[in-house]
């Protein structure tokens, strides 16, 4: 069993070198070949005019990292001995699980090569068919890193309330005669 495990680690292996996948926990996309995989990451800076016209700045964060794919989806070398191919079988299926994936604003994974890239967001996608690539998609991918918070619940222990002393009742007559 050891020796089936390795053989199918290395096949995969050999096809994450020259395939990306996008996933989420029940269905995978296979990008048939990657024409570049750019990561960015940037900074916001907001900026407020003051009265003689400058612009001050008042406030600096990092923007999500992002990941923009130029990519085929190709129905040309479509191996149907793979068996991670019987997933789907043509580039208009996997177009169409990229366009649900967006839909939903599903959470991804992206593999390319060594790089495993989860968390993330499609923001953008534009599919292109012209005579180039035949019945294929020239497909171009965004996706954004997103951050998601947590609750937690507990117990907020109060200090000790400070004690205010009680106001002095004084009799106006003890006042007068007193």
């Amino acid at each position: 069993m050891a020796l089936i495990n390795r053989i199918a680690e290395g096949v995969l292996a050999k096809f994450r070198q020259r395939n990306c996948l996008i996933s989420t926990k029940e269905k995978t996309v296979i990008v048939s070949a990657t024409m570049d995989l750019t990561d960015s990451y940037s900074i916001s800076v907001s900026t407020n005019q003051i009265e003689n016209g400058t612009n001050i700045t008042d406030h600096a964060h990092p923007s999500p990292e992002t990941i923009s794919l130029t990519c085929i989806l190709s129905n040309d070398d479509f191996d149907y001995t793979n068996p991670i191919n019987l997933l789907y079988d043509t580039a208009e299926q996997a177009k169409e699980l990229l366009i649900e994936f967006a839909k939903k604003a599903e959470k991804l994974e992206v593999r390319y090569k060594d790089n495993v890239y989860t968390d993330y967001l499609i923001t953008s996608l534009s599919f292109i068919k012209s005579t180039d690539v035949g019945d294929n998609y020239n497909a171009s991918i965004t996706l954004q890193k997103i951050y998601t918070a947590t609750v937690e619940s507990g117990t907020i222990v109060k200090g000790k309330q400070p004690v205010q002393a009680k106001p002095v009742k004084k009799s106006i007559l003890k006042g007068i005669f007193g």
